[in-house]
């Protein structure tokens, strides 16, 4: 059993779909990568995939002061490096510059999750126009970016006073989404903290792509949420959100998509939900399908 987090039952709390707000779901899996026994499930409503129970927001925010970094690294069996994350992160703000740069707005841009800054600092070699600020739950990460230039606030997202850091013309949040607590605080932090035509980015993880392509369900305890583009639209669009592009293809494992602050308010009420989210992720998820898709493959390369 991996010893570098103390998971104990009582310490554990369910939570309620973030999504649709239900409360009727199925388990799909019961230990993570790292060997956690730790619950992910799928609401039978909206056919959101998270952890539940889970650790509350204190024990997470210990977790990715303290633990995460060497958690991963006893996982992957490497040392972290800073520079290496800093250019792999670069290149794909320049990667995302690129494609999507004539979508941001000049001026004040936040990163969710900025890790060390790379992903902003490229962005803004593309957009020079760009006013870069990054949020950030490591403390070593933050000061990493700091020290190449990109200011961070440090803090996990759920707990910084975020009344003090003002609007934005666009936010990103850029392979962090999955790391978020309540992401529907944060889609509606962004409505209310966007100004008017503001750009919201996000490039997370195709979690049902990567149970195919893996064959297998795979999740981890620094994943709480986990996106297929169906439930990021569902997400987008009941916080207020104008779906303006998406990328399901440059990068296999991803969804890239640019969603536009609309005249809506944001509007999460449980009967705008219905359930043909969940049964078409059970298909795509169900264990015999997945190892149909396995040999099928096998077959095809002989």
């Amino acid at each position: 059993m991996n010893t570098y987090v103390n998971i104990k039952e009582q310490d554990l709390k369910s939570y309620p779909c973030n999504l649709c707000g239900g409360k009727d779901f199925k388990p799909i899996n019961q230990r993570d990568r790292y060997n956690f026994r730790v619950q992910t499930v799928i609401c039978k409503k909206c056919g959101l995939i998270f952890i539940n129970p889970r650790m509350d927001e204190k024990s997470y925010d210990d977790f990715y002061r303290e633990t995460y970094r060497p958690l991963l690294e006893n996982y992957k069996n490497k040392k972290t490096n800073y520079e290496k994350n800093w250019n792999n992160s670069f290149n794909l703000g320049v990667e995302l510059g690129n494609q999507f740069g004539s979508y941001l707005n000049s001026g004040r841009t936040a990163e969710i999750g900025s890790s060390t800054g790379g992903v902003l600092a490229g962005l803004k070699t593309i957009k020079n126009d760009l006013d870069v600020l990054g949020i950030e739950p490591s403390l070593e990460e933050s000061k990493f970016a700091c020290a190449k230039g990109v200011k961070t606030a440090v803090g996990l997202f759920e707990n910084l006073d975020l009344t003090t850091l003002g609007s934005f013309n666009n936010i990103a949040a850029v392979r962090s989404l999955n790391h978020l607590l309540d992401p529907k605080s944060f889609f509606i932090w962004c409505y209310k903290n966007l100004n008017q035509s503001g750009i919201l980015l996000i490039m997370v993880i195709d979690f049902l792509k990567i149970c195919e392509r893996h064959l297998r369900i795979s999740t981890q305890l620094d994943h709480l949420f986990m996106f297929s583009l169906s439930t990021l639209k569902s997400f987008l669009e009941h916080s207020g959100f104008d779906l303006v592009c998406e990328d399901i293809v440059s990068r296999p494992d991803y969804i890239k998509v640019i969603a536009r602050k609309s005249s809506r308010a944001p509007s999460f009420d449980e009967k705008d939900f219905n359930s043909q989210i969940y049964h078409d992720s059970i298909n795509r998820l169900n264990s015999l399908k997945l190892n149909l898709g396995f040999w099928t493959n096998k077959i095809l390369k002989l």
